[in-house]
């Protein structure tokens, strides 16, 4: 049996981490929207949760529209996130195979990017820059957008933990067996003396999973070549049609094939040779092994490589419990870089994916929540939906509020009047609101970094408030607000809730003219 305390006990290494810089990195398929609500929603959290940590997003120039570009640096100059072109990465690299993972995402952007439909995949993209050297020294922890980082109240900058790589980690007691299972939403790599390059350690896995996928993209595409057992004997059994399907793609794309053939031809799988419902569950299993197995997370189970017995290339999808002492080594390595060996980093870090479940709900066609999944076809159009919800919610809020409000201006504006004078605030901004004015008070109190002002006025429903109504100078109150000198705390939560009420900039209400 696993005994967590035993292994604890028996392991006297120790690996330093900094927990403070992240990044993440979304690629988008649509030229128009970088981003959309639910992932800036998701960024805002972060820098809430973590307000003085360093975070960088690595985003690609060539996936987006000019007008998309302007909105994306407006959001990341407001809530200090760093803005890294993927394009600009190239140029920095050193590791050949650095270079090889650089260019294994380059090759799936060219193929997924505008909508063209041509087998990539912007998640495989995501895997291979996660697992570029450079990226990790320069930016460190890498984070997805869905999952919760709350590594601020650790109040420490570094850690020491007892394995070289920290990421969630999964082994399930199934009996007789166990199941090794792990995820890479959530990387960090310990480092050296310098604090600046990965530990020898670090490296060393690291490496083992780069050259692995690098493997996966090279020469002729081959199912079984990188699945390494993915589709488990009682799977095949139960849905027979797997294999169908795999000898049907062999046929219709001879030599030489790649994993784009693969996908465009999951994409337009054969109603005749199977029914549609069941065609349409299997190629989606399919689609998300081509990225879980190939490029993805069941690659950083060779983070330890180096732990396997003798003779031993790749994790078994079950390990016999008569195996266990043979595995022990990479088991104890496995679990001392999962974050869930450490009490208060599981606490800290919330992870919403599981592999397992993911490809289980593909097969059963059952939703599940533990992952959004926005790099599949129906992850995305769900994605897409969420946000709807939210803006339809936000509306239908709105709506009540401002129903609620009629025939009581009189009251409400007495009420904002007395709030805001009591406050004390400069005659000019008391003068617009008693005039009624409340556009330009708004200007006005971001102008002055007024944040009780801002709020009051914000949050005040029944009144009449333009937030983006442009100055002479043609300046709207987010402009103001970012070029306004003082108290920088209250300018960034002043920018903040400007940008949550739908303040946009007078460049980008121009940009948004144009596109239409």
């Amino acid at each position: 049996m696993i005994n967590p305390a035993e292994i604890n006990r028996s392991i006297t290494s120790r690996y330093l981490f900094d927990i403070s810089r992240h990044y993440k990195i979304w690629f988008s398929v649509d030229p128009d929207t970088c981003l959309g609500l639910e992932n800036e929603l998701n960024l805002i959290r972060f820098r809430h949760n973590n307000p003085e940590f360093p975070l960088s997003l690595i985003y690609s120039v060539d996936c987006l529209s000019p007008s998309a570009i302007v909105t994306l640096e407006q959001f990341c100059l407001d809530h200090q996130i760093a803005l890294i072109q993927f394009e600009d990465l190239e140029a920095r690299l050193q590791e050949p195979s650095d270079k090889e993972l650089f260019a294994i995402a380059q090759a799936e952007i060219a193929h997924a990017k505008h909508f063209s439909d041509q087998g990539g995949n912007m998640a495989s993209a995501a895997d291979a820059t996660r697992l570029i050297r450079y990226v990790i020294e320069a930016y460190g922890n890498y984070s997805e957008f869905d999952g919760e980082i709350h590594l601020s109240q650790l109040n420490t900058k570094y850690v020491e933990l007892k394995g070289p790589v920290l990421f969630p980690t999964e082994i399930i007691d199934l009996g007789t067996h166990y199941q090794v299972m792990s995820n890479s939403d959530f990387l960090a790599f310990s480092l050296d003396k310098s604090l600046r390059r990965l530990s020898a350690e670090a490296w060393q896995g690291l490496k083992h999973c780069q050259l692995e996928i690098i493997e996966h993209y090279k020469g002729n595409f081959v199912f079984e070549k990188f699945s390494h057992g993915q589709v488990p004997h009682d799977f095949s059994e139960k849905y027979p049609e797997l294999l169908e399907i795999l000898a049907d793609f062999y046929t219709t794309y001879p030599s030489p094939r790649t994993v784009f053939d693969f996908r465009k031809y999951l994409s337009t799988l054969p109603a005749s040779t199977l029914d549609a419902q069941r065609s349409e569950r299997f190629a989606s299993y399919f689609m998300r092994l081509s990225v879980v197995a190939m490029s993805g997370p069941t690659n950083t189970l060779l983070f330890f490589k180096h732990l396997f017995p003798t003779g031993q290339t790749h994790i078994p999808i079950f390990i016999s419990k008569k195996d266990l002492k043979k595995w022990q080594p990479f088991i104890s390595a496995f679990m001392a870089s999962g974050i869930g060996f450490y009490n208060p980093i599981y606490a800290a870090i919330k992870s919403n994916n599981s592999v397992q479940a993911s490809l289980q709900a593909a097969l059963t066609a059952e939703p599940t929540l533990l992952c959004h999944q926005a790099w599949t076809k129906t992850g995305r159009d769900a994605k897409l939906a969420r946000e709807q919800t939210l803006y339809n919610h936000a509306e239908m809020v709105l709506g009540f509020w401002q129903r609620h409000s009629v025939g009581k201006e009189n009251v409400i504006h007495k009420h904002l009047f007395t709030h805001i004078k009591r406050i004390g605030t400069a005659k000019t901004i008391l003068t617009a609101v008693a005039e009624r004015s409340y556009s330009l008070a708004l200007r006005k109190a971001c102008f002055g970094l007024q944040l009780p002002v801002v709020k009051l006025l914000l949050q005040t429903s029944g009144i009449s408030l333009e937030i983006n109504e442009l100055t002479s100078k043609n300046q709207t109150a987010l402009d103001l607000a970012r070029s306004a000198k003082g108290n920088q705390e209250d300018k960034a939560q002043i920018v903040a809730l400007i940008r949550t009420a739908g303040g946009k900039t007078a460049q980008e209400l121009e940009s948004c003219t144009h596109s239409i």
